[in-house]
Parts: C-alpha cells; sequence; structure tokens
C-alpha cells in the first residue's frame, strides 16, 4: 500500500520538486530576445503540461502568460504609435517587461508565488 508522504502546499508555496517548472514561464522576456513574439511559448508550454497536475504552477503559469500578452500588445502599439526617433516608449516597456521577469525568477526560484504589477488577466 502507497502513501502519500507529500505535504500539502500552502497557498503561497511551491509544491516540492516544482522549482524549475515554476521559473520557467517567466523567461519569456530572454526568449523574446532571441525571437521576436515568442515570449508567450515558455509559459504556455508550462500551462500546458502542468494545468491538471498542480494548481500551483498552473496559477504561475498563466500570470506569466497573461502578463507576456499584456506586454507585447504594449510594446506593439509602442513601435507603431510613436515615430521611429522616439525610442523612449517601447524601451521603457521592454526594461518593465525585463525587470518584472528578473523579479519573477528571482521570487519562484526562492519557492514563493509573484504577483506581476499592472497586469490584466486574459486567463484565468
Amino acid at each position: 500500500m502507497e502513501t502519500n508522504d507529500q505535504k500539502p502546499v500552502s497557498p503561497g508555496s511551491v509544491s516540492p520538486g516544482a522549482t524549475m517548472p515554476y521559473m520557467i514561464p517567466h523567461l519569456g522576456v530572454a526568449i523574446l530576445a532571441l525571437l521576436p513574439f515568442s515570449n508567450l511559448m515558455p509559459s504556455l508550454l508550462v500551462w500546458f503540461r502542468y494545468r491538471y497536475r498542480d494548481e500551483a504552477i498552473r496559477r504561475n503559469a498563466l500570470s506569466a502568460l497573461n502578463f507576456n500578452i499584456l506586454y507585447t500588445v504594449v510594446y506593439v502599439l509602442c513601435l507603431y504609435a510613436f515615430p521611429r526617433e522616439w525610442k523612449l516608449p517601447s524601451q521603457t516597456v521592454e526594461f518593465w517587461m525585463l525587470l518584472c521577469s528578473i523579479a519573477a525568477v528571482f521570487f519562484t526560484g526562492r519557492r514563493k508565488e509573484f504577483t506581476y504589477p499592472l497586469s490584466i488577466r486574459f486567463f484565468t
């Protein structure tokens, strides 16, 4: 007879052994630097894989997905709404995305949930 030795996970913590799948969705901004508009892929892949397995990872992946969708739209609007000589709006959005992603990786690496500031929930 098997016993379940795992302790219940509190809402603000990560499942034991799930640090990497918890951090991967937040690396989308680093991938965005390599391939345009690919920042949604890490969070989508983690969400598809863990959506029924782990509630904390599912919430985290959806949070990263919502953030990346919002700021991709804002970034594209900044690129096309302002003249090409004005690089400050798009660079500000890039800096904000990078800063939030670094903070998210830092928090999730310490096994804590991260809530993105100024984020709209497209998916729940």
